[in-house]
């Protein structure tokens, strides 16, 4: 499980539930894609992610496994996810009311509601294909992990190789020490609340 389930699992809902208000019955790939640009742009902004999920290499981008069981009903409390009329899975708000989705939202700082809305401005209607060619980019971290590792995923769509969005610090020694500082911060949460 990863330290962003165990120490951040309200945060994590809350986005969600946000992410399928403004984005109403959005595909489920498209949701992962877009949480993953969100903590992409977050450290490259600030050094340290909004979830704290660990991204794994998949056939079709980066995707955080405990996310993908939405389609099992994790996090049946704020987000619904059924199979829809085009066959695809579609993630819902439980809450229909934005005021209440609002107020859910000041768990989260203010830096994070900007970096949250820029890559939803950018990327919320660009279609689940064009967000992975995205993160297919040849210098794309995704791209990095599959090459590296020589993964095929001609037998199996789904790998066990993270993504590690800490490479995006690896030319900057003070970034990688505010990554560390940060994941010490969130281990100790999770600790505390297990």
């Amino acid at each position: 499980m990863s330290i962003g389930i165990q120490a951040n699992r309200q945060k994590i809902a809350v986005l969600l539930e946000y992410l399928a208000t403004i984005m109403p019955n959005v595909q489920l790939r498209k949701l992962l894609k877009i949480l993953y640009l969100i903590d992409e742009e977050s450290v490259k902004s600030r050094a340290i992610p909004v979830t704290w999920l660990d991204y794994y290499a998949w056939k079709k981008g980066p995707v955080a496994p405990e996310i993908y069981e939405m389609k099992n009903g994790a996090f049946s409390d704020y987000v619904t996810c059924a199979v829809g009329d085009d066959g695809k899975w579609h993630v819902s708000s439980i809450k229909t009311a934005p005021y209440l989705i609002d107020k859910d939202m000041e768990i989260m700082s203010d830096y994070e509601r900007q970096i949250i809305d820029r890559v939803l401005l950018q990327y919320m209607h660009k279609s689940a294909d064009e967000l992975t060619e995205e993160t297919h980019m040849r210098d794309s971290l995704w791209s990095q992990v599959v090459e590296e590792n020589k993964i095929d995923f001609s037998d199996n769509s789904k790998s066990e190789y993270i993504v590690d969005l800490n490479r995006i610090n690896d030319n900057d020694a003070s970034l990688k020490e505010i990554y560390a500082d940060a994941m010490d911060v969130m281990q100790m949460q999770a600790f505390l609340i297990s």
